[in-house]
């Protein structure tokens, strides 16, 4: 009997590291996304802008090619530099508050919200 408590005493603290391990994880860029040919710098901001604004981003130009993004979710604050040029873009972690951000880690759910911007990024250039 008390093996058996023993083992699951063991097995239980495994499961709660687990659970602490999960509460960050490396922070992810999306690198180098391919844009399709033929549209003009104006049309990939305008695209890019309104991926944000359909999740809650605020994106805004910095300089040609570049823009900074935003998201408040409750307490939390994620931002984002987005790089761009006729061929390629970028999302790259530029700040956060509230999200656990340390030596190249952060709370899962800051790249759950990058994927998804990704995500409607790409759609929108696609939809041309």
């Amino acid at each position: 009997m008390v093996r058996r408590w023993r083992s699951l005493f063991i097995v239980l603290l495994l499961a709660l590291g687990l659970t602490a391990c999960s509460r960050v994880q490396p922070v992810m860029n999306m690198d180098n996304y391919p844009i399709p040919a033929g549209l003009t710098m104006k049309q990939i901001q305008n695209d890019i802008i309104a991926a944000g604004s359909q999740l809650g981003w605020t994106i805004v130009p910095q300089k040609p090619g570049q823009m900074i993004g935003t998201l408040y979710l409750r307490s939390h604050k994620a931002e984002v530099t987005i790089r761009y040029n006729q061929k390629l873009y970028s999302i790259i972690y530029l700040d956060s508050s509230n999200l656990n951000y340390k030596d190249g880690q952060i709370h899962p759910k800051y790249n759950q919200w990058v994927r998804n911007l990704n995500k409607y990024i790409n759609q929108n250039l696609h939809a041309h």
